[in-house]
């Protein structure tokens, strides 16, 4: 499962640089973290496990990301913007390491999201030796928010998709005017026509949609995946967007 192609589609997932029959054996926790970058809520932990029979060798890497109206999502190297310890470390079969992330680039004006990487690295192998090696990388969601930075998600379109098996699909198309980032998933949505409606909590955001970020000045389009009766061709939206849920 590509982590660049689900990131805000899914609240946690992982991908795998080869895939075989081996149990799943590394596990990171938390995978969204909320961070203030002129505060006390500066840092933040990351707990790795090993769950396997063999040494893990783990790495740290950061990147600034952006991610535009349609989810997709350009990277760039950050690891300045951060103080990691430790950045790499072996960790023991059935052990778990702490690995600390402190912000480190200063006050902001204006929420940034950063994806922090954790990477399995490959070992050594004999020459003669032969078998797949399982590589696991995680990304986590670190978003930093400026300190009282105020956010909100305002409906500015709404509409009816086809998706898969002609199966007709809700959008909508938010926009967060603030300078701090929202969530989608910090919301709850009715959907309504004269002969529908359908109500969706926080929860079920969160189920379909993940985190569902929305960064400060931008717009985000979101597909739901639930069905709208055939007689239905336009509803309307009403949103309650409760950021002290974040």
């Amino acid at each position: 499962m590509c982590f660049r192609k689900r990131l805000f589609v899914l609240s946690a997932v992982s991908q795998l640089s080869l895939v075989s029959h081996a149990a799943l054996a590394m596990s990171v926790t938390p995978m969204v973290v909320e961070l203030q970058s002129a505060s006390g809520n500066k840092a933040s932990q990351l707990l790795v496990e090993n769950d396997g029979a063999k040494d893990i060798q783990v790495e740290i890497r950061v990147s600034k990301i952006d991610v535009d109206e349609s989810g997709a999502l350009t990277a760039a190297p950050a690891q300045a913007d951060f103080q990691i310890f430790p950045v790499q470390r072996i960790i023991k079969p059935h052990s778990s390491q702490v690995f600390r992330i402190q912000w480190a680039a200063g006050p902001l004006q204006k929420s940034q999201s950063y994806e922090v990487q954790v990477n399995q690295l490959p070992v050594k192998v004999p020459e003669s030796a032969t078998g797949v090696q399982v590589l696991f990388h995680w990304g986590v969601v670190v978003n930093v928010a400026p300190v009282n930075g105020h956010s909100s998600l305002d409906v500015v379109a709404s509409g009816i998709a086809a998706g898969d098996k002609k199966k007709r699909l809700p959008f909508v198309v938010v926009s967060n005017p603030g300078n701090a980032h929202a969530r989608l998933q910090d919301s709850s949505m009715t959907l309504k026509s004269p002969s529908w409606s359908q109500t969706l909590t926080a929860a079920d955001l969160q189920r379909l949609l993940g985190i569902g970020l929305v960064q400060p000045g931008k717009r985000r389009r979101f597909l739901i995946p639930i069905d709208v009766p055939d007689n239905v061709s336009q509803f309307s939206v009403e949103l309650v967007y409760d950021k002290a849920t974040r």
